[in-house]
């Protein structure tokens, strides 16, 4: 049966129903402060945005409300140095199923057998962090692309350089002219996207900072 991998921009879904991540007394807290400027790879949790997610849970916003998955430990994606190397860490039998696409592998793990930070220490692997998984079961896997829209009036640098994102920029790419849309490659932490996004959209000055995912469909997956 053959395995699909499908890389897909966040903002295309519309699914019903959402999984609480936030709790009231988060929502109230002080307005964010300036971010700091992290360094080419954020090596620590980026600070500055108003409502933080609740432990297991992680979130965006899409289309002013909060887009809300539980964390998935049992799946995780892997960043790789080459794709070559992701090839070779895809055959290796530390995994319960494992699938490449590009320079990353998804996979789902054995408890007991691997662990992220087993993962993290391999010489061939860049980053790597859980999956993310939607009410009802779908799972996703955050990459290190975020599609942004600006404000009238804003380009795309001058609203990473507002949140401190200037040096974590690899590539910014004009995604759809029609409706002004950027992918954006960071070089960010994979755990750290989303967190990123809404730093960008708490700042005031993006429409859309939602994260661009890989979605494996595979029979009991």
């Amino acid at each position: 049966m053959t395995t699909k991998i499908f890389k897909f921009t966040a903002i295309l879904l519309l699914l019903a129903g959402s999984i609480s991540c936030t709790g009231k007394e988060q929502a109230s807290q002080e307005p964010p402060e300036e971010p700091t400027p992290p360094n080419v790879i954020i090596e620590e949790p980026i600070e500055g945005i108003s409502v933080e997610p609740l432990d297991g849970t992680d979130f965006y916003y899409y289309k002013e409300k909060m887009e809300c998955f539980k964390i998935s430990k049992d799946r995780m994606i892997v960043k790789c140095k080459s794709i070559g190397d992701a090839k070779a860490l895809a055959k290796q039998e530390i995994f319960s199923y494992a699938d490449m696409v590009g320079d990353y592998v998804l996979c789902i793990i054995d408890w007991g057998k691997t662990e992220l930070n087993d993962l993290l220490q391999m010489p061939e692997v860049v980053d790597a962090t859980y999956g993310l998984e939607y009410k009802g079961g779908t799972i996703q896997f955050p990459t290190d692309v975020i599609v942004v829209r600006c404000k009238e009036g804003l380009t795309p640098e001058s609203v990473l350089a507002a949140a401190g994102l200037t040096k974590s920029v690899v590539r910014i790419k004009l995604y759809s002219p029609s409706s002004n849309l950027y992918d954006i490659t960071l070089n960010v932490k994979l755990e750290d996207i989303l967190r990123t996004c809404r730093i960008l959209y708490e700042s005031g000055l993006c429409e859309v900072a939602e994260p661009d995912f890989y979605r494996l469909i595979k029979p009991n997956f």
